[in-house]
């Protein structure tokens, strides 16, 4: 078996695109240039995985105008940095997330990856003008420009993927980053909820929560609203999260602690709770009601039924339905540093978490 993989001239695939007016995938993806080095990963994956699955026997390799491309290295300056993104963050940290993202560090230089190819100038992003004279008022958000950028780039792509890190002045100055996804087919919410959670955990932020608000998902992380989740029409999404309380928060995560020396005992919690019940306020309620055991708690499933589905039973719409549309899963974990919890303490706490939430919500367990 040969295996082939490779690079093409991005100059040339986009002439011919346009010549020929036809435009694909590859084209697309070849057109805007990709480094050479994703051809020796890919030709290296493809023969690992025929060893490991089948037994290949791996035979020689042969190069042919393979040149890899040449370092980047850039001075890092931190107070431009931070008067860039309106950040005020100190050189050890910015070097940390640096490396997280492959970048090698030299003093107050720094080497990008390899693959980088769109990495060739200092700190790492771009900024709007917002003082060019078609600008006339400061920006409340990131979403209105994302937005009007996919629908600029859909004159070209079926699928536009953008991301910007900037200043906004809404209720008051501060480092945002919005993420955006734009699918001329299709609804991208789903897509861009999994990137938002690939960007919080690769950052190191790994307790957070999608609490659905008044048709968007509210991020939030240690009952803090860090940001947002949002359909904008039916085939774009922006993801805003304050910069500068995601970076907090990432710091004040990384805590240590001992290993318990008990086991802990998981139990899941199902109800119908009305429309109006925030997920956030039923988690709140959770923690009050069982303190002394109850080490964590996570929404694990939600459904919301829309006005036109049936009911539970199957019948037609009934006043219940109307009051019941939203259906949640909690997964509740228990721990005690003293010794090892029985079933019947922790069904004791899960007896006070479920008159709580029938309490303060008219919750119906099921």
């Amino acid at each position: 078996i040969i295996i082939e993989a490779a690079n093409f001239d991005a100059t040339n695939i986009y002439k011919t695109s346009r010549r020929q007016n036809l435009f694909t995938d590859a084209s697309v993806r070849f057109a805007h240039g990709l480094s050479p080095v994703f051809v020796e990963i890919a030709i290296k994956r493809a023969a690992q995985l025929l060893k490991e699955l089948y037994g290949a026997k791996i035979g020689d390799w042969l190069d042919i105008n393979y040149v890899k491309p040449a370092k980047t290295v850039i001075k890092f300056d931190i107070e431009k940095f931070n008067k860039l993104t309106g950040l005020n963050l100190k050189k050890k940290i910015c070097f940390n997330y640096l490396k997280k993202l492959g970048f090698k560090i030299s003093g107050k230089l720094v080497m990008a990856p390899a693959e980088r190819t769109d990495i060739s100038i200092k700190s790492l992003v771009t900024r709007i003008d917002i003082n060019s004279k078609d600008k006339k008022y400061l920006r409340p958000n990131l979403a209105g420009a994302l937005v009007q950028n996919i629908e600029d780039n859909f004159r070209f792509y079926e699928t536009v993927k953008i991301f910007e890190i900037g200043k906004v002045f809404f209720p008051e100055e501060k480092a945002a980053i919005g993420i955006a996804l734009g699918f001329r087919k299709g609804n991208p919410i789903l897509d861009l909820k999994g990137l938002v959670e690939q960007t919080l955990q690769s950052a190191g932020l790994t307790d957070y929560a999608f609490i659905e608000e008044k048709g968007a998902l509210r991020i939030e992380s240690d009952h803090t609203a860090i940001g947002y989740l949002k359909n904008f029409g039916e085939n774009r999404a922006v993801a805003e999260i304050d910069l500068e309380k995601f970076i907090t928060l990432v710091e004040e995560e990384k805590s240590y602690e001992p290993l318990a020396k008990y086991p802990s005992i998981m139990r899941d919690v199902s109800l119908f709770a009305p429309t109006d019940a925030r997920i956030g306020d039923m988690m709140a309620a959770i923690h009050r009601a069982a303190p002394k055991y109850l080490d964590d708690v996570d929404m694990i499933d939600f459904y919301e039924a829309s006005p036109e589905s049936e009911n539970r039973s199957g019948k037609e719409n009934s006043d219940e339905e109307d009051f019941f549309k939203k259906s949640v899963t909690f997964r509740l974990v228990f721990q005690a540093n003293d010794h090892t919890l029985t079933d019947e303490e922790v069904g004791k706490e899960m007896e006070i978490i479920v008159a709580a939430l029938q309490n303060e919500f008219d919750a119906e367990i099921r």
